[in-house]
């Protein structure tokens, strides 16, 4: 969840996988995430990274679209999305979704860096991806 910049107009570190922590982009400046150095050190969402093209990006694909080990089947989880576009009752969530994460995997050049919360669907697209099989 995106909190308000502090007293001092620094922002807190939401965004916390283990020891990974950096805060989401600057609400009122958000256009600088992408285009100022400023931005190196904050988390872009997909409104703001789908306009732009890279040589790398990072992705961090959330719990709110998941592989289903069960059903062999994507999932959406829309309570554990913090996104307000997301969060309305969407009868397609899991395609709106799945192309969410298509757009940011696609912005770059040179190579994409993922990293999945949820390790059922990291096993899923290591299997999908012979050249990820190790």
């Amino acid at each position: 969840m995106r909190t308000e910049p502090n007293h001092d107009g620094s922002l807190t570190k939401d965004v916390q996988i283990g020891d990974f922590r950096m805060p989401w982009e600057k609400k009122d400046a958000f256009w600088k995430w992408d285009t100022d150095d400023s931005g190196m050190e904050q988390v872009g969402t997909v409104y703001t990274a789908q306009a732009f093209e890279y040589d790398y990006i990072g992705v961090i694909v959330g719990n709110d679209l998941v592989w289903d080990l069960t059903t062999s089947e994507w999932k959406s989880v829309p309570e554990h999305s913090h996104d307000t576009q997301i969060k309305r009752k969407n009868p397609k969530l899991v395609q709106h979704l799945k192309h969410v994460y298509r757009v940011l995997m696609s912005r770059a050049h040179r190579g994409v860096y993922v990293y999945f919360m949820d390790k059922a669907t990291e096993q899923h697209f290591r299997e999908a991806i012979p050249e990820l099989q190790t």
